[in-house]
């Protein structure tokens, strides 16, 4: 996973804010993964990797799409939007055909939510590193500021993700979050040790 291909940078880049909050949702997810202890490993590299594609479907959304509230979306964008994850392990595949085939089901999975909640399959269960980048997902997006909203407390971010996530990984995003400060354009920034 070395080879890194300069196409999949550029469509993040395209869409409005697609690269900075995929940055924030790697960055949380590798915070919370070494909160959970996950050692460096094929596994780790698969779920950040998920974690930094897991919106790549959202580059082929139509631009106005980016700044309308949940509630303003026509009804006949939905089906686009919930299929996001579906095409974004498809685009993933396209540009990257190397590309493991663990971090395109946790692409295609990150909406999902336990019991059949999510969307696009309905899963009953979408696995833990699923789980952990839809945490992830989650408090990134809360935490950032959208054009149809200021970003939200951190408070309310984790509790949203404390929803659906087990325990431990409600508990390791938390930390995780708890050792970031903000979510400014461009990325998160680290804490600056005092003094």
């Amino acid at each position: 996973m070395t080879d890194f291909p300069d196409a999949l940078v550029l469509k993040l880049c395209f869409a409005p804010g697609l690269w900075e909050h995929s940055v924030n949702t790697f960055l949380l997810c590798r915070a919370a993964l070494d909160a959970l202890r996950v050692p460096d490993g094929p596994a780790r590299k698969e779920i950040l990797l998920a974690a930094l594609c897991h919106d790549l479907g959202k580059a082929e959304w139509p631009e106005p799409l980016f700044s309308l509230p949940r509630h303003a979306i026509p009804e006949a964008d939905w089906t686009l939007m919930k299929a996001h994850p579906l095409t974004g392990a498809d685009l993933l595949k396209e540009i990257w055909p190397e590309a493991p085939e663990r971090a395109l089901e946790i692409i295609r999975r990150h909406h999902e939510r336990p019991g059949g909640a999510g969307y696009p399959r309905g899963l009953e269960d979408p696995g833990l590193p699923a789980l952990l980048v839809a945490a992830c997902d989650v408090c990134a997006a809360m935490l950032e500021d959208r054009p149809y909203r200021p970003k939200l407390t951190l408070e309310a971010a984790l509790a949203e993700a404390a929803r659906f996530a087990p325990e431990a990984v409600a508990r390791a995003v938390g930390e995780a979050a708890g050792k970031v400060l903000g979510f400014p354009k461009g990325g998160i920034e680290r804490a600056q040790p005092a003094g």
